[in-house]
């Protein structure tokens, strides 16, 4: 099993092919009977926010979170969210939260990362905030 990540759709391909003429070269060269048989399939598609959701979010979040709200920084870990919003048809956007106490150093490891340590307490409370703030500026601007 190979795991390739890339963020856009043509770079995959790109990707994806220049591994498959490899193998079959490398293949052929060596003497196998057969081509070899690819499975390629989609683990999880890129997790991509939509900016009617996001936006609106974003604003939100840094009214009441301040400096503390930033943007999230590209990574290349691999998250199965964005299955259910194209499942369903449902825009939507993604975040990552961790409080640390203020004489934590910078930077904070993320989620994926076995250095990601968040305070529980401090984090708790930041989740259900960004929670309920995501909801209500949805379920306020529907009322």
């Amino acid at each position: 099993m190979l795991d390739i990540k890339t963020i856009k759709p043509e770079i995959r391909q790109r990707v994806i092919d220049l591994i498959k003429n490899k193998l079959q070269t490398d293949c052929r060269a060596a003497g196998v009977p057969r081509d070899p048989d690819f499975n390629i399939t989609v683990r999880a598609p890129l997790t991509s926010k939509d900016d009617a959701i996001a936006g609106p979010v974003a604003k939100v979040f840094r009214s009441h979170f301040g400096d503390k709200a930033g943007e999230m920084v590209l990574t290349r870990a691999c998250e199965d969210f964005s299955i259910l919003g194209e499942a369903h048809g449902v825009p939507y956007a993604y975040w990552n939260f961790g409080e640390t106490h203020e004489d934590t150093p910078e930077p904070v490891p993320t989620n994926h990362s076995p250095f990601f340590a968040p305070e529980v307490d401090l984090t708790l409370k930041t989740g259900a905030e960004a929670m309920a703030l995501a909801a209500l500026t949805f379920l306020v601007a529907e009322a």
